[in-house]
């Protein structure tokens, strides 16, 4: 899929979900509320968390603020893209063999069937995540440079990517079993990475960074932001974000051979 046509198709398929959010103006307030009761319990919680202490794994309450920022910057972009497909791939996709239209699709079909079920409005936690961060930074009394809020920029579009690759490894496993339910997982996955990974043991820690590497996600941008860049993070998430791609596609060719043969 070339670049030109893929972001005529993000913005034809943004555009065609805001006028379906449009038209139902009572589900959208409804979707927009629901959007930031999540994010507001997470800064509630964080807020009586450090009522009773001064530091959260060695995060300042600015600091842990940016990080959960980062973590609902990226929230929303899984919320929007990601939730809605891996609902609707084991069931609709697979069981109901709606996944062959858009094989016959030029392009890939995660993307054309992300692209098809995105929610524009519960983009709304990105924005809140976005506003929470600004906060975190003023209350650390940071002050960021061009050059952090590029970086920051670069490590939230890389996590988004990882994402959207793990996503895609996960959708792969459902067309080996098609009863998994793994949108469930990745969701209750996700919220480990809302708090600083220190918080946790060294095996925890070791599995949501490398295994299941939601904790790095939010703390790269985060760190760049506060200015505590380290290599040997940056080193470990690219090394992560490898794995997690070839093992992604790795999966996803797989499965896909194993659905022709089953369609067949």
């Amino acid at each position: 899929m070339k670049l030109f046509s893929l972001g005529h198709l993000v913005a034809y398929s943004i555009r065609l979900s805001c006028v379906r959010a449009i038209s139902y103006r009572r589900d959208l307030i409804a979707d927009l509320a629901l959007s930031l009761i999540g994010p507001a319990s997470a800064l509630v919680g964080l807020i009586m968390i450090f009522s009773q202490t001064d530091q959260l794994g060695g995060w300042s309450f600015g600091e842990a603020l940016v990080l959960l920022g980062m973590f609902h910057v990226l929230g929303g972009f899984k919320a929007a893209l990601l939730d809605p497909w891996l609902g609707w791939f084991p069931v609709i996709a697979v069981r109901d063999g709606a996944l062959d239209v858009f094989l016959l699709r030029p392009g890939s079909p995660p993307v054309l069937g992300m692209l098809a079920l995105i929610r524009c409005a519960v983009l709304v936690q990105s924005a809140f995540g976005a506003v929470t961060a600004t906060v975190g930074l003023t209350a650390a009394g940071e002050r960021v440079s061009a050059s952090s809020a590029v970086l920051c920029a670069v490590a939230l579009v890389v996590g988004c990517f990882v994402m959207f690759f793990f996503a895609k490894g996960l959708a792969a496993l459902s067309l080996f079993a098609a009863s998994l339910q793994l949108d469930v997982f990745f969701g209750s996955v996700w919220q480990f990475g809302r708090y600083p990974v220190t918080v946790y043991s060294d095996p925890v820690r070791v599995v949501l960074t490398v295994v299941l590497p939601v904790g790095a996600l939010s703390v790269l941008p985060a760190e760049f932001l506060l200015g505590q860049f380290r290599y040997d993070h940056f080193g470990i998430s690219v090394t992560v974000a490898t794995v997690v791609m070839l093992v992604s596609w790795s999966l996803w060719r797989s499965g896909i051979r194993r659905y022709s043969g089953v369609a067949a």
